[in-house]
């Protein structure tokens, strides 16, 4: 079942706040209330420790990777793929939920909707960083899972404007549409 959305739901995509890679956070307080702050797409930025948040293994790859529980199935089939096909994850080179420099604005990674991949070999604002042949592989993962037609992930190495982050995979549309493909994968 699809979720219908209203009017222009694809809202392209948005500055690449920088943010910092921490450990796994523990899972143990409630998700943050109505009020807690947003990011792109409808996504409550999450403490540190949030119920909303699962630590997961990535298949086969060592790598665990701290994400929003709701969607863990759609970033991990992504994480998972992308140590298949593009390049082996590093394991102390990935991340999820981080929260992003206070002077820049929550992103993606503070909502646990954003996974960097392999950051040390592609680290921020460095451009190039795949093998030519290793790019249309990237891509193909970007278009893999879609809703309506369109894809429903980005990724910082062509599709962010405002620096390369070409490590950075991102949930690019609202909750809903994430929920739903992410149901979609997980039964």
């Amino acid at each position: 079942m699809t979720t219908p959305l209203p009017g222009d739901w694809y809202p392209g995509p948005a500055p690449l706040p920088r943010s910092e890679p921490v450990g796994a956070a523990p899972v143990s307080r409630s998700e943050a209330s109505a009020s807690a702050p947003v990011v792109r797409g409808g996504y409550p930025v999450l403490a540190f420790g949030d119920d909303a948040l699962v630590a997961v293994a990535v298949p086969g790859a060592g790598a665990r990777l701290s994400v929003r529980r709701d969607v863990a199935p759609l970033l991990v089939a992504l994480a998972a793929a992308f140590h298949r096909e593009v390049q082996p994850l590093d394991p102390l080179s990935c991340w999820g939920h981080c929260h992003a420099s206070a002077t820049r604005g929550w992103n993606g990674h503070a909502a646990g909707i954003a996974v960097d991949l392999n950051a040390a070999a592609h680290p921020p604002g460095a451009c190039g960083t795949f093998r030519p042949e290793q790019v249309p592989a990237v891509r193909g993962l970007i278009t893999r899972w879609k809703y309506r037609g369109r894809p429903v992930l980005t990724w910082g190495g062509g599709d962010h404007h405002g620096g390369a982050a070409e490590s950075h995979f991102e949930i690019a549309v609202p909750y809903p549409v994430a929920l739903a493909v992410a149901a979609g994968l997980a039964t």
